[in-house]
């Protein structure tokens, strides 16, 4: 019994450490069709980018450092950023929002709104600026996008 909880405090703060380590600074695109690609951002975030005629829509917009998925939006083209879409209120989904969206229509429930509004130093210019309680439909790039409030994950879900 001894050993085992000698064992357990010497491997107890390396278990700790790892779960505390920063994420991997890293971007990695994949087209996934014509006009559609993703980002896998930081080891663990997905973001979804549609480009167009229109310009692009950005499905969240990860966190620090955006300046990896400013690069990776630039490789893929299709222009500037018109939209972003918040699925919801995590920080890895929405920290991104000033960096990215300085001239975006920013989209999200009214509920991850509330919630961001709150946070302590929260950028007001990250900040959703179009806001639903149900669903939204978006024309853009020739497509229909419909968006509808699901409260799951946080409280605050799109899809």
């Amino acid at each position: 019994m001894k050993k085992t909880f000698f064992i357990i405090l010497l491997v107890l703060p390396i278990i700790v450490l790892a779960a505390r380590r920063e994420p991997k600074a890293s971007a990695v695109t994949t087209k996934l069709q014509e006009n559609f690609h993703n980002i896998f951002v930081h080891d663990y975030v997905d973001m979804l980018v549609f480009s167009g005629p229109d310009g692009v829509l950005l499905v969240d917009t990860g966190m620090e450092p955006v300046n990896l998925i400013a690069e990776e939006l630039k490789k893929i083209g299709g222009g500037e950023v018109k939209y972003i879409i918040n699925t919801h209120l995590n920080g890895d989904h929405v920290d991104g929002n000033a960096a990215l969206g300085k001239d975006a229509v920013i989209i999200a429930s009214e509920a991850c709104r509330r919630h961001l509004e709150s946070r302590d130093n929260y950028p007001e210019e990250g900040l959703p600026n179009l806001t639903f309680k149900d669903s939204l439909r978006i024309h853009f790039n020739g497509e229909d996008i419909h968006l509808y409030y699901l409260p799951g994950h946080t409280g605050s879900d799109i899809v």
